[in-house]
């Protein structure tokens, strides 16, 4: 029986239509794939994982004291930076993978 692809699971994903990234020795990070018919063979490769944001504002409460919130969602930024309470960004916009 001939033996799988090691690649089997990532050339199937892009197939279907998935974002797959290659690794970059040179730079040491995942890159995206832009070849319109990769050849596989790379050591490593992997279907691109989903990204979330985030970003941390400071208002103050009714008593004057500050808290936080996490936003994820430039609309809802927009209408949190519009209110009275509002003080400022704590951080700029910070992507993570899930």
């Amino acid at each position: 029986m001939k033996q799988r692809h090691k690649h089997a699971d990532v050339i199937i994903a892009w197939a279907e239509g998935k974002d797959v990234q290659i690794w970059n020795s040179i730079n040491k990070r995942w890159v995206d794939l832009v070849l319109a018919d990769p050849n596989f063979r790379a050591d490593k490769y992997r279907i691109k994982p989903i990204t979330e944001k985030y970003r941390v504002a400071l208002l103050l409460n009714d008593d004057n004291e500050p808290y936080t919130v996490s936003l994820n969602s430039q609309d809802y930024a927009d209408i949190i930076e519009q209110r009275t309470n509002f003080v400022r960004w704590l951080t700029d916009w910070i992507e993570y993978e899930e």
